[in-house]
């Protein structure tokens, strides 16, 4: 009987022995220092549950941390849908609620909601149509708010009965966003968009500004001559095989102020480098929480920009490179962002592509276009063979492009190709004089079908 006794004695010993050494804790637990699993929100509330104190250890470092990943879609043309996922952290007291703000992007007063802590989305109501606004979102726990999520800006529905074929709001300080529709019966085959600042104009100031687009988007940013607090009058007018369209709109816009100086940067050709390098380097001593560049690239300056990218850059950024295109303009506008989350209006520059070299890109689903100068600069050839195949074909197709451009560069827009399809093209002097080992190589991707449905989504 001693013995039994003495056997369940040791048994007890090592159950508990094992259970504060190799204990497993699941997510809504905190694990001591010595394996002891107790509750999470038993964490930093002033009294150790743990025998060695560590659920009291850096209570300072246990607020939630930062929402990464949140998304706003319009529901209707007065809610929008706020959805957000929460990253788990194991040592961290667990959120008691979320914290929601939201304003208008010409406004300087947030909105703020409290949500409950199990909600991973939640409808925001009583928006004004057809306007902009900017949404983020913290995690609360016990021991305080957490950081703010990185800010949305999502546009909400105009009225279904009151949808104007026009539309302009901000996006942000020195840009508006133009969204229209044209009644037009006949095709367009483009749109020149005026706009001018309403006070100058009534002061008798030249303030007209005329920006051309495209047919296929319907869309614009409009951003050179935009200066914050000002209200501009824009007018949309199409342009057929027949001549103008008649006008669509006015509308009013009024973009919101910023206190915040637009950073200075100058931008350069690295003409050593073989990739066509444009240096950036910030001159201002101006920092703010964080930089964002916009640039894009085109035929001329008055032509459309034919794409466009946004980059976001870390407010430690001083200096770096964007690789460009050769022959082509390239546009470059960078703001920064001030402690209190608004932007500044964009600095613009315009840096051209050096003119020699090659490159290649597509506007289109079905259409590839080339540029090149001679890999020889010291024969050119009056003629060049352009052979080029799908990725997953066998058989080249071949061209032979005539060298009439008195520029020193060739051009040429293939066109039947498939789309979302990867080409490789090859070209090559048709000269006895050209050295066979010496060609052009690259590989264009042609733009997905649906990518002008896309873009229209996106823009809605």
């Amino acid at each position: 009987m001693a013995r039994l006794r003495i056997l369940v004695t040791f048994c007890v010993i090592l159950s508990q022995f094992f259970a504060y050494t190799v204990s497993v804790c699941t997510i809504f637990e905190f694990r001591c220092a010595n394996g002891k699993c107790i509750p999470s929100n038993w964490r930093c509330n002033g009294q150790k549950e743990c025998t060695d104190g560590s659920d009291e250890f850096s209570c300072k470092d246990a607020l939630p941390g930062k929402i990464a990943k949140i998304s706003v879609v319009p529901r209707d043309e007065t809610s929008m849908i706020v959805s957000w996922v929460l990253e788990v952290s194991l040592n961290i007291p667990p959120v008691q609620s979320f914290k929601l703000q939201y304003k208008e992007v010409s406004s300087d007063v947030y909105s703020s909601v409290s949500i409950e802590r199990s909600a991973r989305s939640f409808v925001v109501t009583n928006l004004q149509p057809n306007n902009a606004y900017e949404f983020t979102i913290s995690a609360v726990n016990k021991m305080g708010v957490g950081p703010r999520s990185d800010q949305v800006l999502a546009f909400v529905k105009p009225r279904p009965t009151d949808e104007p074929p026009l539309q302009g709001v901000p996006y942000n300080s020195s840009a508006i966003l133009l969204l229209w529709k044209d009644a037009s019966e006949t095709k367009a085959l483009g749109y020149f968009i005026y706009y001018e600042n309403v006070m100058e104009d009534e002061s008798g100031g030249d303030s007209d500004h005329i920006y051309t687009v495209s047919t296929t988007k319907r869309r614009a940013v409009l951003t050179s001559g935009i200066e914050e607090g000002k209200t501009y009058r824009i007018t949309v007018r199409p342009y057929t095989v027949f001549g103008y369209g008649p006008a669509i709109g006015p509308v009013f816009v009024k973009t919101p102020s910023s206190s915040i100086t637009p950073p200075e940067f100058t931008v350069s050709l690295d003409s050593s480098s073989i990739h066509y390098d444009a240096l950036l380097n910030i001159t201002s001593d101006a920092r703010g929480k964080a930089y964002a560049l916009r640039f894009g690239y085109s035929m001329t300056k008055s032509l459309p920009i034919l794409e466009e990218k946004l980059m976001l850059l870390p407010s430690t950024y001083s200096h770096g490179s964007v690789r460009i295109r050769p022959f082509l303009w390239h546009y470059f506008g960078l703001s920064v962002q001030g402690t209190d989350g608004r932007w500044s209006q964009e600095n613009f520059k315009w840096l051209r592509g050096p003119l020699h070299g090659y490159t290649g890109f597509s506007t289109a689903n079905d259409s590839v276009t080339l540029f090149w100068s001679p890999v020889d600069q010291n024969i050119k050839p009056d003629a060049y063979l352009v052979s080029f195949r799908a990725s997953d074909e066998l058989v080249k197709s071949r061209i032979l492009v005539r060298n009439r451009s008195k520029l020193g560069y060739s051009r040429i827009k293939l066109g039947s190709l498939r789309d979302d399809t990867m080409y490789d093209f090859e070209i090559k002097g048709k000269d006895p004089k050209c050295d066979a080992s010496k060609t052009i190589r690259l590989s264009v991707k042609t733009k997905p079908k649906n990518q002008m449905e896309r873009n229209k989504q996106e823009s809605l």
